[in-house]
């Protein structure tokens, strides 16, 4: 299946912007700085990537499930359903899990390297880290979690369970109008409870926040995919090239200046809903020159977003127990040396791990 260039290179960019992100959070506490009426920080909402990747992960889900239903490849018996969805989950889980499990190792080193733990505490903690070694700490069960910013990649697989046979039974119901209503629903209930979208561990009942913010960006990625599908069968004036190139390129560099500005977190809502036109855009053949970043390098970079995400933890944790001190530019530098580092050796030894033991499975 052809990659698209685009969204290869968006995964690169707002994974950095996660990266500096978190740099920012644990190392930094960068200062304000004063753009005349602008005011910018260093990836103040870097986080927003987390709904890129959210919204994404809903669009391909949707598109499998479509093509698998336009083919007539699955039925849609009870059993069956439950049988394509065990499977559709145990793909996606084998595909993530060889390099998360080679991310965990390197973190909970780095972990221990940071607290300083003795043996007996160190066992002890890799028992409690079990939820997080198979990444189903996001249900609740969470004891110890050393790869913390792995929450994302729990999230979304959980909720990725539960749509994936919904779509299944309802496809166009789900992706066209019960879908959207729920999305709009749980954002507003984060919005409303929090006055914004980010956040993990605030707990709302019956789940963390995020969870119900995974939930809802997931499904809006399905709802992403049905646009595109419509859009894509239109044939456009190149005016109207123009117009959807223009949108694209102003909603992503808006969305881009909020991630580097200090404007409020109840606007994240608002980025969401640009990020979301962005992704329906990129995804379909509308804009001039659709195929622009199909190349190598584009490919390349968006192969590495899901190692650099793992492995920058363990960076982090490295540079609070050894570099706090330094200035705040060795940090970066250091902090995405490290990350750069753990990143190839996580892609290299899990995607070998993945090839000797869990393709076999």
């Amino acid at each position: 299946m052809k990659r698209n260039g685009k969204i290869e290179l968006l995964r690169f960019i707002f994974c950095m912007g996660v990266l500096f992100f978190h740099i920012d959070k644990y190392l930094l506490h960068a200062p304000v700085y004063n753009l005349g009426p602008i005011k910018l920080s260093f990836f103040h909402h870097g986080a927003m990537g987390v709904e890129f990747f959210f919204l994404v992960s809903g669009f391909f889900m949707a598109r499998s499930v479509y093509r698998q239903l336009s083919a007539g490849s699955i039925e849609l018996a009870d059993k069956s359903v439950a049988k394509n969805s065990l499977m559709f989950m145990k793909k996606k889980y084998f595909s993530i899990f060889p390099q998360h499990l080679v991310a965990f190792a390197i973190s909970f080193v780095a972990y221990t390297l940071l607290n300083k733990t003795g043996i007996i505490s160190t066992v002890l903690n890799l028992f409690k880290s079990i939820p997080n070694i198979f990444l189903f700490q996001m249900s609740g069960a969470m004891l110890k979690n050393p790869n913390h910013l792995e929450w994302y990649i729990s999230a979304m697989l959980l909720v990725m369970a539960i749509i994936y046979p919904i779509l299944l039974k309802h496809y166009y119901k789900y992706t066209r109008y019960i879908g959207p209503i729920i999305a709009l629903f749980l954002l507003g209930f984060c919005q409303a409870t929090t006055n914004k979208l980010t956040g993990v561990y605030d707990w709302a009942g019956i789940a963390y926040k995020s969870m119900l913010r995974a939930f809802a960006e997931i499904t809006l990625g399905t709802t992403a995919f049905e646009i595109s599908r419509y859009l894509s069968k239109i044939e456009f004036s190149k005016a109207k090239k123009w117009l959807f190139t223009l949108i694209e390129l102003v909603f992503l560099g808006v969305s881009l200046f909020y991630i580097v500005s200090t404007v409020k977190a109840s606007f994240e809502i608002i980025e969401l809903s640009m990020l979301f036109v962005v992704v329906i855009i990129a995804m379909s053949p509308i804009t001039i020159k659709p195929d622009i970043c199909d190349n190598k390098l584009c490919y390349f970079l968006g192969s590495y977003s899901l190692p650099i995400y793992l492995a920058q933890c363990a960076a982090i944790y490295l540079c609070e127990a050894y570099f706090m001190e330094q200035r705040m530019i060795i940090k970066i530098a250091v902090c995405c040396a490290f990350t750069a580092v753990f990143a190839v050796i996580v892609k290299l030894l899990g995607d070998l791990l993945k090839k000797k033991v869990f393709d076999k499975i």
